[in-house]
């Protein structure tokens, strides 16, 4: 009896074993039903919105300009005086006096020192008295008709050279300014020997400044004579005008010299100040041109993207002309009616489909 009770014990607990499993089977089953269930309808719903909504790359759109473009170089110069007046003297001898020190502002004219030339002075003195006691001599009998008209005139050409030879020795032991303006770079000591040629100071102009500058080969090329220029000083700008531009490399520094004046400066500069001079060296009128920026190259030829009538990005090789850090001037490869594509984007290849945007 006791066994069959086991039996009917054991029966139960199997058949409850086999429902719950069963129910454990169908919660299961009934998961991957509604899992199933959700990934198809994400592939029917969202598949189809993630298509509608992939977006192409966008790009900007400009056509080529029209206009003038300009290269222009920069070098740095020296502000100097335009007229620059040196005081040599014209003959040797000490200097017996000094009238005038650095920075003393003078007036042509004005004395800069005394030189001992007495001996020259001295022997022209007797040249000139010699002259004059002939010259006396004849004039009396050419009165009485006792000379000849060309006996006289000989003799009056004999005093006025001894004279004018005098009076250039007085005058050259005294050096005075050749020009109005500052006085600059004196060396002179008192009681030292000068030569004549020697060069004892200058005189910088009260006037206009010019500026002095040297450019390499390649830069003069683009300079002639008369050319604009601007000058930068202290946050200030100024317009001059090249006057001078020598062919001859100066041996000092290996470039080309030259000169421009500038009519316009507020302020009166030291000379030798430096500042920065700005050059046009090549200018373009009417040029088609377009951002320099947008330009890329491939084995060293520049190409930009144009836009097709069917929204296609296509690598266009072009050829330049005159270019500067914004602009570059195209000679080949596009024309005013061009889309060319103006902003990067990493998915744009040649032939890759772009949308247009408006630019910002």
């Amino acid at each position: 009896m006791e066994y069959n009770n086991m039996n009917n014990i054991e029966n139960n607990e199997n058949v409850k074993n086999r429902k719950k499993g069963g129910r454990i089977v169908k919660l299961i089953t009934l998961f991957f039903v509604i899992l199933l269930g959700f990934l198809l309808v994400k592939r029917l719903f969202f598949t189809k919105n993630e298509i509608e909504t992939t977006s192409f790359p966008q790009v900007e759109v400009i056509k080529p300009e029209r206009g003038v473009i300009e290269k222009e170089v920069s070098v740095i110069g020296s502000i100097m005086p335009s007229d620059t007046f040196y005081v040599v003297p014209k003959v040797s001898g000490e200097i017996l006096k000094i009238y005038v020190a650095n920075g003393d502002v003078v007036k042509k004219g004005d004395k800069i020192c005394d030189i001992d030339n007495s001996k020259q002075i001295d022997a022209a003195k007797i040249s000139l008295d010699a002259t004059e006691k002939a010259f006396n001599r004849i004039k009396k009998l050419y009165k009485t008709g006792d000379v000849s008209t060309q006996n006289y005139e000989q003799a009056k050409a004999e005093y006025d050279g001894a004279k004018l030879k005098y009076d250039t020795q007085v005058e050259f032991a005294s050096i005075v300014a050749p020009g109005d303006g500052t006085i600059e770079n004196t060396k002179m000591t008192k009681d030292t020997l000068v030569n004549a040629g020697t060069v004892l100071c200058y005189v910088t102009g009260s006037g206009s400044q010019k500026v002095e500058f040297g450019v390499t080969e390649r830069i003069l090329k683009g300079i002639k004579s008369g050319n604009k220029i601007t000058i930068e000083k202290n946050g200030e700008k100024y317009e001059g005008e090249i006057t001078e531009v020598s062919e001859l490399v100066s041996s000092q520094t290996g470039l080309f010299p030259i000169s421009a004046n500038v009519n316009n400066m507020k302020t009166r500069f030291p000379q030798g100040t430096t500042c920065k001079v700005y050059i046009v060296i090549e200018r373009k009128y009417n040029a088609l041109k377009i951002p320099r920026k947008i330009i890329s190259y491939y084995n060293n030829k520049p190409y930009i993207y144009t836009l097709s009538s069917d929204n296609k990005s296509i690598r266009t090789f072009v050829t330049l002309g005159v270019e500067n850090d914004e602009m570059a001037e195209i000679t080949s490869g596009v024309n005013m009616n061009t889309n060319i594509i103006s902003t990067w984007n990493n998915d744009l290849y040649d032939g890759a489909t772009v949308e247009k945007v408006e630019a910002k």
